[in-house]
């Protein structure tokens, strides 16, 4: 059980790697599906944590979450930075074509 354990928080915390890289690329619709993948990883290993785990493992399960709230907060705003840039783009182009109407 604790090598799977440690074996699943390395895997989680490269793909939460993968999916800082993704937010700084801004693709944003794959980082939201590895987001959701990483969300179901954690809470598989999160509910499979038996009690007797040495603390070891309880801190490293605690960063793993840590680093992943940090990286959604991240996502989070990207994407509304992205909607807010997308409403001003509408917003020009009806000012546009109001203008051109004219």
């Amino acid at each position: 059980m604790i090598v799977s354990m440690q074996d699943n928080l390395a895997k989680i915390t490269h793909d939460l790697t993968l999916l800082d890289s993704l937010c700084n690329k801004g693709e944003l619709e794959e980082a939201t599906e590895l987001f959701l993948k990483i969300d179901s990883d954690i809470k598989k290993i999160a509910n499979s944590v038996d009690p007797g785990v040495d603390e070891e493992l309880r801190l490293a399960l605690f960063d793993v979450y840590n680093q992943f709230t940090l990286t959604l907060q991240k996502l989070h705003t990207l994407k509304k930075d992205v909607g807010n840039k997308l409403r001003e783009y509408i917003s020009s182009k009806k000012k546009l074509k109001a203008y051109n109407d004219i």
